[in-house]
């Protein structure tokens, strides 16, 4: 395809409407949402499998969603601009790989890894001006420092982790701006089912390659749950995609925090984690940011 999808004009209409702002929010908190569900589902069958078939599963439950959603609404999957596909697929894969990594790992703690992952954001709201050529907007700014900071008091980090975590859970972060910035580009010429499926088709072959080394079956009930859990990641994927076509990279990806408190609520509730009065404030900040994104300018 050609280089059009990469005018400025095309890539950063002024203004985008308030209602375009608060049906992107809508769709990044539910993909969230979903995220959060595939989390609670593969954590709990984190001893159940290795980090590589777990994310092998989470790869195929989304490649089936995508595919699913695309017969159903009559959308071609064939890719028109392969090259920012790839990049996108790419770059989400690494991000995968650093993420299923951490997180199987019983050396860092859930804290940790949920602010060193929210550091993503800071990479998008970096770079988006640079490769989006976005205007860095104070708005954005001062909503990103405000849900970090919620993100802060809800993961409670102690960073006393092993620092090839520590490493890979970063490294994941911004591979995963990286590749919001290539499906923010690829948005504007792709359908969202398409996206997500060649996205989550490449993921699986890369993490199939991984896994095929002293790869095990588990149990079919683990089977079934690892691949509901792809399932929830493959919705999310297709309403986060759809959220990046509505409204700008860097205030869009700050709406990902919204993901660290959907997850503390499904900890307490499947797990017993504690949530009191800091996982409280921590979540006031968050819900605060949103509305200040969305906000009439």
């Amino acid at each position: 395809m050609s280089s059009e999808v990469l005018v400025p004009e095309v890539l950063t209409p002024p203004p985008i409407p308030r209602s375009e702002r608060v049906r992107a929010a809508l769709w990044m908190i539910g993909a969230q949402l979903g995220f959060a569900c595939m989390g609670v589902l593969a954590r709990s069958e984190a001893n159940s499998a290795r980090w590589q078939e777990l994310a092998v599963f989470r790869f195929l439950g989304g490649l089936l969603i995508a595919a699913a959603v695309a017969s159903l609404r009559g959308v071609s999957l064939r890719p028109r601009d392969k090259r920012l596909l790839f990049a996108r697929a790419g770059f989400g894969t690494l991000s995968a790989i650093g993420t299923f990594y951490t997180i199987h790992s019983p050396a860092i703690s859930l804290g940790d890894a949920s602010t060193l992952f929210a550091t993503s954001p800071f990479f998008v709201a970096v770079l988006a001006p640079l490769v989006l050529r976005e205007r860095f907007r104070p708005r954005v700014g001062v909503a990103l420092a405000i849900a970090f900071a919620g993100v802060l008091v809800v993961a409670k980090p102690t960073f006393e982790s092993a620092p090839d975590l520590v490493a890979a859970a970063t490294s994941s972060s911004l591979c995963a701006a990286c590749a919001m910035m290539a499906l923010r580009l690829a948005s504007h010429g792709e359908a969202p089912e398409s996206i997500a499926f060649f996205f989550h088709l490449v993921g699986l072959v890369v993490l199939g390659a991984l896994a095929a080394p002293g790869w095990s079956f588990p149990a079919l009930s683990t089977i079934g749950i690892l691949i509901g859990a792809g399932m929830c990641g493959g919705v999310a994927q297709l309403m986060m995609t759809r959220a990046y076509t509505l409204d700008l990279a860097s205030r869009v990806s700050v709406l990902g925090y919204s993901g660290v408190l959907f997850t503390r609520v499904a900890g307490a509730v499947m797990f017993g984690e504690p949530f009191g009065l800091r996982e409280l404030a921590g979540t006031v900040a968050i819900v605060l940011a949103g509305f200040v994104l969305t906000a009439r300018a």
